[in-house]
């Protein structure tokens, strides 16, 4: 399952996590942390392929099922506050979304404070405030829901190039969070800048097997080459993420329906 979900292929994925759950049922392990395992698992899952009735169902199910066995002071547990966390930031509950995201953070710094997860958390908080700048129309609240966001991604990177170097993938995530709020903030050049820095690394890694993320990076580039006036650049971009997509989503999923905007938007400007 885990080989599956690295490659992309979230349906086969799911389908083994779902096996694994069902196994660990039926051999009696009820309360069990390899089950929270697998209702974590299963419903991360659920929340990538945008399925988030069921998401919300088997990640609060893992949440609970570690909170009883666990303790709030597990890694395990925290990755449950994370994924939760996820989840509310998708579904435009920040506020919830934030709570969490506390939790995972006083969870993981009880365990240890030098965690390389603690980052991990930082980047999922910067990219919440990202998306409630973007959902905000008042110009002071969006420039400090922004600031907000590059703050927590400062913390992030210095924990990460600290700990895992210049050229992990997880810093290409840093950098590709960093290149779309600045290219929301219109500091496009900037925001350029971090994206080619996030595409070299995943090219460099060949994005570990998954090239979704290579596809999420040239639809962020796609961006920011138009809005600097880089029109037939940005289409390029926007159509070599489209293939790679196609590769692994199917049609009318809503990384490629995001896209098509894109692509459209490109297509109809004048020249």
């Amino acid at each position: 399952a885990l080989q599956y979900d690295g490659m992309g292929d979230f349906t086969e994925a799911l389908a083994n996590f779902l096996r694994s759950a069902d196994i660990y049922r039926q051999a009696g392990y009820h309360r069990h942390p390899e089950l929270a395992r697998a209702y974590n698992a299963v419903g991360d899952e659920y929340r990538i392929m945008g399925d988030y009735a069921n998401a919300a169902k088997f990640l609060q199910m893992a949440y609970d099922l570690r909170l009883e066995v666990l303790g709030l002071r597990n890694l395990d547990t925290a990755t449950s506050c994370n994924n939760l966390a996820l989840l509310y930031q998708e579904t435009g509950d920040f506020d919830k979304a934030h709570e969490y995201f506390d939790l995972a953070v006083q969870s993981r710094m009880e365990v240890n404070p030098d965690d390389s997860g603690i980052a991990d958390v930082y980047c999922n908080r910067a990219n919440t405030y990202g998306f409630q700048a973007a959902q905000t129309e008042d110009p002071a609240e969006r420039r400090r829901l922004n600031e907000q966001a590059l703050k927590f991604l400062d913390l992030d990177l210095e924990i990460t190039e600290r700990q895992e170097g210049k050229f992990h993938i997880y810093v290409s995530a840093n950098m590709q969070s960093r290149g779309v709020i600045l290219t929301n903030c219109e500091r496009y050049e900037e925001g350029l800048e971090a994206l080619d820095r996030a595409l070299d690394i995943r090219r460099r890694v060949k994005a570990n097997n998954n090239p979704i993320l290579i596809a999420e990076t040239l639809h962020s580039r796609a961006i920011a080459l138009f809005r600097l006036g880089r029109r037939e650049e940005a289409l390029v971009n926007a159509h070599e993420a489209r293939e790679i997509y196609l590769e692994r989503l199917e049609e009318g999923h809503k990384r490629i329906a995001s896209l098509d905007d894109t692509i459209q938007e490109i297509s109809s400007a004048p020249r």
